[in-house]
């Protein structure tokens, strides 16, 4: 995958589809044979794989001169380098979220190019988290599941170019050790990922509701408690000083369209309720 990657080259718009085509029919060969083996992966492998597999992608795009996305180049740079001079950014993210794109700025120096470096190794970790979660898993094809996840060249983009890794990795662990009953942990992780995006904190809410429903009432505490502790501490300083700024990271969500790549969209313009507007082709 690596090397058709090489052969696709450093353009970004108006590529020829045959290499992702190839990569895809590679992975589909490769993911075959080894469904037939999977008793037979190992977590280690697997692991260094998927780390391999991301360095060497990363590496591969900056020694191509791959151009960035422009949310990790322009957006988190903004957002950090504004944060770490003493202003909270008018961001559509968390606070949680907004403190990585500063760890980023101050690790990298600032510029658009070095926090887009510093973004894509400082994701490596999360994504090799969300393998070692998925496998965690212990169902009867959880490893060769976590070997797809840690190797297919889409997840790749995500890791290379946005933040979401992060709160994916939170959410995946959390998830599992709920499946543990590990209550309190359950609730840090989720906790965590909430401080960076909404959707672990729906998959604790859904959690909680079932541990209430269940008259789990000691397990819904724990849960509830630890998760709560951990938003706060992320979030409570942001909320004193700049209660409005970060509000703004979840009211300035219901201002959006739905975008032409949503599973929604398709349904409702098949039924004629979404068009994608002809001055934003992309919502």
């Amino acid at each position: 995958m690596l090397v058709l990657e090489g052969f696709r080259g450093s353009a970004t718009i108006g590529t020829s589809a045959v290499w992702p085509i190839l990569q895809f029919l590679v992975g589909v060969v490769v993911f075959a044979i080894v469904w037939r083996g999977q008793d037979r992966l190992r977590l280690a492998p697997v692991l260094l794989l998927a780390l391999g597999f991301q360095l060497g992608w990363i590496a591969l795009h900056l020694a191509l001169g791959v151009a960035s996305d422009f949310d990790s180049r322009i957006i988190y740079a903004q957002q950090g380098n504004q944060l770490l001079h003493g202003r909270y950014p008018s961001s559509e993210y968390p606070p949680g979220a907004v403190l990585l794109f500063a760890f980023d700025a101050l690790v990298s120096g600032g510029s658009g190019q070095g926090v887009r470096v510093a973004e894509a190794f400082a994701m490596v970790p999360f994504q090799v988290a969300t393998v070692a979660a998925i496998w965690a898993l212990r169902t009867p094809h959880s490893r060769w599941f976590a070997a797809l996840v840690g190797l297919w060249p889409l997840d790749a983009f995500f890791v290379e170019f946005k933040f979401d890794p992060a709160p994916t990795a939170a959410l995946a662990v959390g998830l599992v050790l709920a499946l543990r009953r590990r209550w309190t942990p359950a609730g840090i992780a989720l906790g965590l990922g909430a401080a960076l995006k909404w959707t672990p904190g729906l998959a604790a809410l859904a959690l909680l509701v079932w541990l209430v429903a269940s008259r789990r009432s000691r397990d819904a505490l724990r849960l509830a408690l630890s998760f709560v502790v951990v938003f706060a501490a992320v979030n409570l300083v942001f909320v004193a000083v700049w209660p409005g700024r970060v509000a703004h990271a979840y009211t300035a969500q219901a201002a959006r369209g739905i975008t032409g790549e949503s599973l929604f969209y398709v349904p409702l313009n098949l039924e004629g309720r979404a068009e994608l507007a002809p001055d934003q082709p992309f919502w």
